[in-house]
């Protein structure tokens, strides 16, 4: 009751400051193992390893404070698209909200093995979960860049398998689809009605699947970019079922397995395959009758180095990672196994109008759990929106400003993370804050879009400046804490 009250208090306080004008092969399943035609280890996938998120110590700063704190937040500010170019990009002035201090410490540690001197290379692991901002992967395949570029290149990652829509693509890999597949995914309608949601869709909510022989998923190695010229281990993420088909997994050409993919019940299952480093492409063919269902394929080197899966959705919420599979979804990022899960939604939200602020409150408590129960040894990251527009007249002029909407959801996304125990980062205020949107839109080269949504590639680059800045700071801390 307590709780409630105090989130009453600070949502009224917040809406009087915006009205003020503030702001080797190996075969791997839960369940049967399928036979391969070459040589391989057998290994089961373990606990999932379910568990209880971490407490918050301390007090929580109220979303009045933030707003007025913020910058932009009292409508002052200056935007941070004005020479947003040419600033230096680990400089961008917006720190990680963690008032656990702590938050992000088992990440920090991993990229510290990643620099120590090893006998055995470490890699350090990121799984970041979104929206469009996210599947485009330009602020995530940017900051992978900048990652590996002073960690070492520890390979791609995860990637859907096929073209779970026409344009989806990843930076630094190439992959298509050739025959006929069927693409699943969740979609919201208006009034919560979801579609998909009695779908097997795995670790990044898309699966595609097919019964026609022939039909087949590819990706390779990059030639273009300064990182993912090169992998050596592959491992792919299918669903084993009842009315299940056959598979052929080739390298460069050459078959390396004849894979089946029926069993007595749904089941997920893994085949992992190692080469010598090098440019490679990988192909997976449908051979015979029976349906083969991919979820992705990761395509990751030795190390040291960090990977940083790019798990994002058109048109998703915070409520979509709810809708699919659980089980499943804890199975597969425990095989994925993170040291930082990262969560970056609250766009598509802001024109929902069938739910209250509190029930997304809830809902984002609900997500950042599932992954803390999944990854219980992981660091958690909630990303906070950008800035975005609805036209509104000035001065008998057209602009773009920031809707109300989207400073509450940022206040319920920021008092979730804190409960559960997850650090905060926000793209609105490495922006600039309330109505940035329209200075980076007008910015030259133009930062964002006139959607008042999207922003251009180098908009999104900027904030992938901004996140890995705040990463390395915080990283940099944590070494001055702990020196050995």
């Amino acid at each position: 009751m307590v709780r409630k009250l105090l989130r009453f208090i600070r949502r009224a306080l917040l809406l009087s400051v915006i009205a003020a004008g503030g702001a080797a092969a190996i075969v791997c399943s839960a369940g049967p193992v399928f036979p391969q035609t070459n040589e391989a280890g057998v290994s089961s996938c373990g606990d999932c390893g379910w568990g209880a998120p971490a407490e918050v110590p301390g007090s929580r700063e109220s979303a009045r404070d933030r707003s007025a704190s913020a910058p932009g937040g009292s409508g002052g500010a200056t935007p941070a698209a004005e020479g947003a170019a040419e600033q230096d990009p680990d400089d961008q002035g917006v720190p990680i909200h963690d008032p656990t201090g702590d938050a992000l410490d088992a990440f920090y540690q991993a990229l510290a093995n990643v620099e120590q001197d090893s006998e055995e290379p470490s890699i350090a692991r990121i799984a970041f979960f979104g929206d469009s901002h996210t599947a485009g992967d330009i602020t995530t395949g940017h900051l992978r860049r900048r990652l590996q570029e002073r960690f070492g290149d520890g390979g791609h990652g995860f990637i859907a398998a096929g073209r779970p829509w026409r344009y989806y693509r990843h930076w630094d890999i190439e992959n298509g689809e050739t025959g006929r597949w069927n693409a699943y995914r969740i979609r919201h309608r208006r009034g919560g009605v979801t579609e998909g949601a009695d779908e097997q869709l795995g670790l990044a909510g898309l699966a595609v699947e097919t019964d026609r022989t022939g039909s087949s998923v590819w990706v390779k190695t990059s030639t273009r970019g300064p990182v993912g010229h090169t992998a050596s281990n592959f491992e792919l993420f299918y669903l084993a079922q009842p009315r299940g088909g056959r598979m052929e997994v080739s390298l460069d050409g050459a078959a390396v397995a004849r894979l089946s993919t029926r069993a007595p019940e749904a089941t997920p299952v893994y085949y992992l395959f190692r080469t010598e480093d090098g440019p490679h492409e990988v192909r997976v063919q449908a051979r015979g009758r029976g349906l083969v269902r991919l979820f992705g394929v990761v395509v990751v080197r030795e190390g040291p180095g960090v990977v940083l899966d790019t798990l994002g959705i058109n048109g998703a919420r915070v409520m979509t990672m709810l809708a699919w599979d659980q089980e499943l979804l804890a199975e597969h990022v425990a095989q994925r196994s993170p040291d930082l899960v990262v969560m970056w939604y609250g766009t598509n939200e802001v024109g929902d109008d069938w739910y209250t602020i509190e029930q997304y409150e809830q809902w984002v408590i609900d997500a950042l759990s599932a992954l803390r129960r999944a990854a219980p040894g992981a660091s958690c990251l909630f990303v906070g929106p950008p800035d975005m527009g609805r036209i509104s007249l000035s001065d008998e002029a057209e602009t773009l400003a920031t809707p109300m909407r989207l400073l509450q959801i940022m206040a319920a996304q920021r008092d979730a993370a804190d409960l559960v125990g997850c650090a905060h980062f926000s793209t609105f205020d490495a922006m600039g804050g309330r109505d940035a949107i329209a200075a980076w839109a007008d910015a030259t080269p133009p930062l964002a879009g006139r959607d008042g949504i999207h922003l251009t590639r180098p908009g999104y680059e900027s904030l992938g400046d901004a996140l890995y800045g705040a990463l390395i700071d915080g990283y940099e801390q944590y070494l001055d804490r702990n020196p050995e």
